[in-house]
């Protein structure tokens, strides 16, 4: 892959996790001690994180059900805007520009979900506005990996070198055993989260973490990049693994799509998209029918995100059952 090599002539930074690019991202933009920082209500709590160690605020602006902002001049001004690449696909970035132009906020695009895509005139999501965030870690087999990227010319601050401490055994398990999987077709990734589950329910934990409010205000203690997953990271090879998402992303869509009770975010892909998943609304009565089709492919169906607390009580129903077949 080699970020580097990919997202040149940017200035890019890694990190440990995305919310650790994300707080350099805003200090950066100048955010500090009661600023505000605008955000999408259809967000991960844990982005909060990044915000509240700052000692800022956030304020909220809605998103129809195409996940577009509705109307951003009605909102507040904020010294930093946050627009989201929701699942790989582009998000139309004029308004938040008119935003920023109105109230000299500074743009940041989160581009967690977007490794690889381009929008339609060949731009890499990450690069369109005045900092970029990526979170490689949430496409491939890593613990941690994440960037930082910016202008060619602005200088961010120095790398720190990667660190062992921040690898585990658990990162080297998940590179063999899904390198072997694509050799052999075996499903060998969902046996291992198979193994896990079962292995927290035996313990009296729940079969996946449970979100909790302290991830609005808790960092991850690691901002360094751990070696192994650098590693992993510089090994991969971007386009093969573009086509891999786009060729998943061909079988999969119709075949959720025509699943009663089912109705996909996205149906079809404009040329330099790279999905993240299928991302798709649903009741509960239709999971299960997605998740046999999902396991022919070796991919895993989850829910997502888990709504800020501010949000959650009174989110409109097209934030709540929002569903994605994952590609990593």
């Amino acid at each position: 892959m080699n970020i580097v090599r990919d997202y040149a002539p940017h200035t890019i930074v890694y990190y440990a996790y995305a919310r650790h690019a994300l707080v350099d991202a805003l200090l950066r933009a100048g955010v500090q001690t009661g600023s505000t920082v605008a955000l999408p209500a259809f967000i991960c709590r844990d982005v909060l994180a990044s915000i509240h160690a700052l000692g800022a605020t956030a304020c909220y602006y809605d998103l129809d059900e195409s996940l577009a902002p509705l109307d951003l001049s009605s909102l507040h001004a904020a010294q930093a805007i946050v627009a989201v690449n929701y699942f790989g696909f582009p998000q139309d970035l004029a308004p938040f520009n008119d935003y920023c132009a109105r109230y000299g906020a500074r743009l940041i695009e989160d581009n967690a979900h977007g490794l690889f895509s381009r929008d339609s005139g060949g731009a890499l999501l990450g690069t369109r506005g005045e900092f970029g965030i990526l979170s490689m870690r949430k496409s491939f087999h890593v613990s941690t990996g994440a960037a930082l990227i910016a202008p060619a010319q602005d200088t961010l601050q120095p790398q720190v070198p990667c660190s062992n401490r921040a690898d585990s055994s658990l990162d080297r398990l998940r590179y063999w055993l899904s390198r072997s999987e694509r050799a052999t077709r075996l499903p060998l990734m969902p046996i291992m989260r198979s193994a896990i589950r079962m292995g927290r329910r035996l313990a009296g934990k729940p079969a996946v973490t449970i979100s909790t409010d302290a991830e609005e205000i808790e960092l991850p203690s690691h901002r360094t990049i751990g070696c192994s997953a650098l590693r992993t990271l510089n090994n991969q090879d971007s386009v093969r693994e573009s086509m891999r998402r786009r060729a998943l992303f061909a079988a999969l869509a119709p075949a959720i799509g025509t699943i009663p009770g089912v109705s996909l975010l996205h149906d079809h892909l404009d040329d330099g998209v790279v999905p993240y998943g299928v991302a798709f609304r649903a009741d509960h009565d239709a999971i299960a029918a997605v998740e046999k089709v999902a396991r022919r492919y070796h991919v895993t169906t989850m829910s997502w995100p888990a709504l800020p607390s501010a949000i959650a009580a009174s989110a409109p129903d097209h934030y709540r059952n929002v569903w994605l077949v994952n590609f990593i």
